[in-house]
């Protein structure tokens, strides 16, 4: 994939666009962008550690010490950002879940089940009812 030459400013939004692609990408030309002036000696090495399945960028081989130099630099920044896509993918499964639920009207069962502990939290004799069937 070619991204070079193509204005880009951003590292941080082009890369993570590319990882949530999901693919697996294994050649980048990314040089000659606006980030390279600010960020000219990290920049590989941010990449790097982000694609992981990337073999050459910008037209050289990414070697076995070089890929484990940027994952080494970048672990602290990885874990982070590791720790809150796990976060999202929580939110998003707990949306999926509580939609589910809804769709499947057991919140009105929990509804019922929530007020009968709470009485009975209220008042403990009522179990003494219960207990009698």
């Amino acid at each position: 994939m070619s991204v070079g030459s193509n204005r880009l400013g951003n590292l941080e939004d082009s890369i993570e666009y590319l990882m949530k692609l999901k693919n697996n990408l294994q050649v980048l030309r990314i040089d000659n962008n606006l980030f390279q002036k600010t960020r000219q000696n990290e920049y590989k090495k941010y990449i790097i550690a982000r694609l992981r399945n990337l073999k050459y960028i910008d037209y050289e081989l990414i070697e076995s010490k070089e890929r484990e130099a940027a994952l080494e630099e970048q672990k602290d920044e990885i874990t982070h950002q590791e720790q809150a896509e796990g976060n999202e993918a929580q939110d998003e499964q707990n949306v999926l879940l509580r939609n589910e639920l809804r769709d499947a009207k057991i919140e009105i069962t929990m509804d019922i089940f929530g007020s009968a502990i709470s009485k009975l939290e209220e008042d403990p004799a009522l179990l003494l009812h219960f207990t009698k069937f």
